[in-house]
C-alpha cells in the first residue's frame, strides 16, 4: 500500500509543460528563421554572404563605435566620426565586389563571353574542341557544333574518367549524356526564370551522375576538370554557365573565321579548322587578361578616391572633443 501511494503521489505532483513546450517552440522557432535566412544568404551567393557578413560584424560595430567617440568630452555624439566610418564602410566593402563584377559584365560584352570563364575551365574546353573532327567542325552549322561539343565534353569529364574506367562504369555513365548534352544545348536561348529553372535541372542532373558514378565523393556537385597535370574542380552552376558562354561565343566565332580562312588558305582543311580555334581561343585568352589587369586597376584607383567621398571635413574626427579648434 505504501508502494502504491507513494506512485499515485509522484503521479500526482504537478508540472509545468507549458514553459518547457514554450522554450522548444520558441528555440525551434528560432531555429526555422536562422535556416530561413542562411538559405536566402546562399541563394545570394558569395557577394550576399560577404556584404551580410561585412554588415553586421564590421560595418555596424564600426559606425557604433565613430558614433560613441569622444563622446563624454564631446558632450554629445561624434556626429563627425560617425558619418564618415559609415561612408567608408558602406563604399569599400560592396565595392570590392560591385567593380570586378561590372567589369566582368562590360568585358563579356565587349570582348565575348568566353573571358569571363577561368582559364583552367577555358582551356580544357578548347582542348576538347580542338579534338572533334576537323571535317565535321567544317560542315557542321553553329547548332550542331554546339551538341557536338557539349556532347563530347561530357564524354571527356565523365565517361573517359579514370575512376569511371577503373569501375566499369562506362555504360552508366553513358546513360547520362543525351541528357547532359540536351540540357545545354537546349538552355541557349533561355533568360530569366526559364534559364533559372533549366540551371537548377542540370544541378540535380550532376547530383545524380556523381551519386552513380563517384558515390564517395565528398563534393556532390563538383565537377572534376583535367587541368594539366593537375584538377580543377568546377562546381555544377560554374561547369553548366561556362559551358554555355563557351559554346554560345567561341563556337560560333570560330565557324566564321574558318569560312574566312578557307577563302585566302591553301593549308589543309585540318590544320585550317585548328588555327582557327586557336586565333579566337587566343584572342578570347588575352581578352581575360586585360580584364584580370584593368580590374586591379580600376579596383585600386577607386579606392585611391575613397577618401574624397567620405572625408566631411579637413579635421580629424578621432580628436575632436580632445583638442581646440584653434590647434
Amino acid at each position: 500500500m505504501q508502494v502504491k501511494n507513494l506512485n499515485n503521489n509522484i503521479v500526482g505532483i504537478k508540472t509545468h509543460p507549458t514553459n518547457k513546450t514554450s522554450f522548444k517552440g520558441f528555440a525551434r522557432a528560432l531555429g526555422d528563421f536562422n535556416q530561413k535566412a542562411m538559405n536566402k544568404l546562399e541563394k545570394g551567393g558569395f557577394f550576399a554572404e560577404f556584404v551580410t557578413l561585412d554588415l553586421i560584424g564590421l560595418v555596424l560595430p564600426r559606425v557604433y563605435q565613430g558614433f560613441q567617440r569622444n563622446k563624454e568630452e564631446l558632450g554629445h555624439l561624434n556626429y563627425q566620426a560617425g558619418t564618415e566610418e559609415f561612408l567608408r564602410e558602406f563604399i569599400t566593402g560592396p565595392s570590392l565586389f560591385l567593380i570586378p563584377i561590372s567589369l566582368v559584365i562590360l568585358a563579356g560584352k565587349a570582348l565575348g563571353k568566353a573571358v569571363q570563364i577561368n582559364s583552367k575551365v577555358f582551356n580544357k574546353f578548347t582542348e576538347t574542341f580542338k579534338s572533334l573532327n576537323s571535317a565535321s567542325v567544317k560542315d557542321a552549322d553553329v547548332a550542331k557544333n554546339q551538341e557536338n561539343f557539349v556532347k563530347k565534353l561530357f564524354n571527356d569529364l565523365f565517361v573517359n574518367n579514370k575512376s569511371v574506367q577503373e569501375n566499369n562504369l562506362t555504360n552508366v555513365a553513358k546513360a547520362y549524356e543525351k541528357d547532359f548534352t540536351a540540357q545545354i544545348v537546349e538552355s541557349l536561348g533561355k533568360e530569366g526564370k526559364d534559364l533559372k529553372t533549366a540551371r537548377a535541372n542540370f544541378v540535380e542532373l550532376i547530383a545524380k551522375i556523381n551519386a552513380s558514378l563517384f558515390p564517395n565523393r565528398k563534393n556532390t556537385l563538383g565537377i572534376e576538370i583535367p587541368a594539366g597535370t593537375k584538377t580543377h574542380v568546377s562546381s555544377a552552376v560554374d561547369l553548366f554557365d561556362d559551358t554555355r558562354k563557351y559554346v554560345s561565343d567561341v563556337i560560333p566565332s570560330v565557324k566564321l573565321t574558318i569560312e574566312d580562312a578557307i577563302k585566302n588558305s591553301k593549308e589543309t582543311i585540318e590544320n585550317v579548322v585548328k588555327d582557327s580555334i586557336d586565333k579566337i581561343s587566343q584572342v578570347r585568352i588575352n581578352g581575360r587578361k586585360l580584364l584580370c589587369i584593368g580590374g586591379t586597376a580600376a579596383l585600386a584607383a577607386f579606392l585611391s578616391i575613397i577618401p574624397m567621398i567620405y572625408q566631411r571635413s579637413k579635421s580629424n574626427p578621432a580628436l575632436a572633443g580632445l583638442v581646440k579648434d584653434d590647434q
